[in-house]
C-alpha cells in the first residue's frame, strides 16, 4: 500500500494567473472561456450531470471575472461524430476575431467521447490557451502524455504524472493542482456535524487503506 503522504500543490490557474498563462496580461473585460466537458455523467443521459457539469461548468458560469461558452462533448459527437463534433469546436473558436476566447478548457476522460488531436492542435496554433484537466492520472498517464503535445497546458493532480512531465522535459505544460467542489453549490449546512470526515466513493486502490489511517489518527470517518 502506499504511504499518505501531505503534499500542498501550487495554486491553481484561477482567472488573473489562466490571463498570464494566455498571455493577455491584464485584461479589461472578463476572461472568455470556451469550457467544452461531457454534459452527462459517463456520457450516459440516464446517469444525470456529470462532474464536468457540476464542479466546473456551473463554477465557471458564476464567476464575475469569467465569460464562459459551454459546449457539451458528448451530445455533439453523439449527433454529428467526432470529425464534425470537433470542426464544430474550432469554428466555434475561430469564427469571430473578436468573440475569440483566450482559454479553450476540456476534460479528457473517455476516449469515445473526446475530440481529435487535430482539433486541439488548430485551437493551439492559433493562440489560444489549450488546457485539459487530466482525469485519474495515477493509472491513465500514458494517455494523457499522448495528447500532451496538442495543448498549451495540462492540469493534474497526481503528483506522480507531474514528476513524469517534468522528467520527459514536459514541465513547462504540467500543473499540479488538487480536485475540489463547486463552492457556489456546496457549502457548510447548519445541520449538528458528529463526523470529522464523510467519504463518499467506491474502494478503489489504497482508499480502504487511507480510511484506516485516518480511522488510526483518531479520525471520526
Amino acid at each position: 500500500s502506499r504511504r499518505l503522504v501531505r503534499r500542498r500543490p501550487p495554486a491553481h490557474p484561477g482567472p488573473r494567473r489562466a490571463q498570464a498563462l494566455a498571455g493577455k496580461g491584464a485584461l479589461t473585460r472578463r476572461l472568455r472561456v470556451l469550457f467544452t466537458g461531457i454534459q452527462h455523467s459517463y456520457g450516459m443521459p440516464g446517469r444525470g450531470l456529470s462532474i464536468e457539469q457540476f464542479f466546473f461548468a456551473r463554477a465557471l458560469s458564476r464567476m464575475p471575472e469569467v465569460q464562459v461558452t459551454l459546449l457539451p462533448a458528448d451530445e455533439l459527437i453523439r449527433e454529428f461524430g467526432v470529425k464534425r463534433a470537433g470542426e464544430m469546436l474550432v469554428s466555434k473558436a475561430l469564427s469571430k476575431e473578436d468573440e475569440r476566447p483566450d482559454v479553450v478548457f476540456t476534460v479528457l476522460g473517455n476516449p469515445e467521447l473526446d475530440f481529435l488531436p487535430e482539433h486541439i492542435q488548430a485551437l493551439t496554433d492559433a493562440g489560444i490557451l489549450t488546457i485539459n484537466w487530466n482525469c485519474d492520472d495515477h493509472w491513465r498517464l500514458s494517455h494523457t502524455l499522448q495528447w500532451a503535445m496538442h495543448y498549451g497546458k495540462m492540469v493534474t493532480t497526481d503528483p506522480g504524472a507531474f514528476e513524469n512531465f517534468g522528467a520527459q522535459g514536459l514541465g513547462e505544460k504540467i500543473i499540479l493542482s488538487q480536485w475540489g467542489c463547486n463552492p457556489f453549490d456546496y457549502r457548510p449546512g447548519n445541520g449538528n456535524k458528529d463526523l470529522d470526515i464523510v467519504f463518499i466513493g467506491q474502494p478503489y486502490g489504497n482508499r480502504p487503506e487511507m480510511i484506516q489511517a485516518l480511522l488510526q489518527a483518531g479520525l471520526r470517518v
